[in-house]
């Protein structure tokens, strides 16, 4: 099939190292994998794209940080987009929500491709709750679009609501998928060997303010003020990052807390081999609609993982995890104890997880099933 994956969203670097840059570039690689022509259409390109996929750049003039730029680019790349897939005539379309693109079902028409919309989070709800948003009514017109009479994927059952209420014709709840290979056991090396032999607890991910590192870094100095030897892994960057070490300096536990920054997607496994146990410390919220590739990257490299206890995280690990009502410093020192204090229980539990992911969650797996659905 020919497949074309339409990405407007200029936050998204293909080739970057953002969970979703992430997420883009092993789902085309599992469609390719699986006999698939694709067509990548996208504005932001910052390293390689998917081998076998196809690449169609669309240059943005002048966009900037500004939504009313941003808004005018969505325009931009909707033209452009006409002329490509014109082209290229795709049998199907898959398309990633993106913040004031709503032009989705109309460029199906003109091309008379099936077109499958996939929503990762209420991107314009997420935006006002979290960094603001002026063009509110522009936002939300826009997703209303795109969604509308649409056949759509959502990563988790929280989002199902959000499909239908927007006026989605069918909703397919497919939780998001991980690269197994890439975390072969034997394969995985540590970035630091010398250090290994340090217990280590670790967090991967975008240091956003709803993922809850800050309790974690406060349940480390619990751990320091018990007397548990440990070190504390933080992989990734993110709006957070220059308060989050600001924060660790003011502990003066920067000997105890490590921060690498922004890590490639081929670097990620090295770190994982480094920890004992991650954390996914998210913060309770009401509507927790997120279906975290975190944690698939944990069970995939056979970690013992302790995470907040959220419909779409219980349902993920399946029993394989230590799960925590409460994601507070006290609560999350407490369950890393215990686990640090059993040996046999910590590989217990990276056992069965990884055992769990490859049962549900090979993005091959994810990809039919979406594909199979439409």
């Amino acid at each position: 099939m020919k497949i074309a994956y339409l990405l407007f969203d200029p936050g998204i670097p293909v080739g970057g190292t953002k969970g979703a840059s992430i997420h883009v570039t092993e789902f085309i690689s599992a469609a390719v994998a699986l006999g698939h022509q694709v067509h990548l259409v996208a504005s932001n390109v910052v390293g390689e794209v998917p081998e076998g996929a196809i690449l169609h750049r669309v240059e943005l003039k002048g966009i900037s940080k500004s939504e009313k730029s941003k808004l005018s680019a969505s325009r931009e790349f909707e033209s452009a987009a006409f002329s490509i897939l014109d082209e290229i005539r795709p049998n199907l379309i898959y398309e990633r929500l993106s913040l004031f693109f709503g032009s989705g079902p109309e460029l199906a028409r003109s091309v008379g491709a099936r077109r499958i919309l996939e929503i990762n989070a209420p991107i314009a709800k997420e935006r006002a709750d979290h960094f603001g948003l002026e063009l509110v009514q522009e936002a939300h017109q826009a997703e209303r679009q795109a969604i509308s009479g649409s056949f759509v994927v959502v990563v988790s059952e929280a989002l199902r609501d959000y499909a239908s209420n927007f006026g989605a014709a069918s909703v397919h709840v497919q939780p998001n998928g991980v690269d197994l290979e890439r975390f072969v056991a034997s394969d995985l090396k540590p970035k630091s060997p010398l250090r290994r032999s340090i217990p280590t607890v670790g967090f991967v991910g975008s240091l956003k303010p709803w993922h809850g590192v800050e309790n974690l870094i406060l349940a480390s100095r619990v751990l320091e003020f018990r007397g548990v030897d440990h070190r504390l892994m933080v992989v990734g960057d993110g709006p957070l990052f220059g308060s989050l070490r600001e924060m660790v300096a003011d502990q003066g536990a920067q000997a105890r807390v490590e921060f690498t920054g922004a890590v490639p997607m081929a670097g990620v496994p090295g770190y994982l081999a480094e920890m004992d146990i991650g954390v996914a410390p998210y913060l309770r919220s009401e509507n927790f609609y997120f279906s975290p590739l975190k944690v698939l990257e944990y069970m995939a490299a056979g970690l013992a993982i302790v995470a907040t206890d959220t419909p779409s995280i219980r349902e993920m690990v399946d029993g394989s995890a230590l799960l925590v009502g409460d994601p507070d410093p006290m609560v999350l020192a407490d369950a890393i104890e215990g686990l640090l204090a059993n040996p046999e229980r910590l590989a217990q539990l990276g056992a069965m997880a990884r055992r769990r992911v490859e049962r549900c969650f090979g993005w091959q797996r994810v990809v039919e099933s979406i594909l199979s659905a439409a």
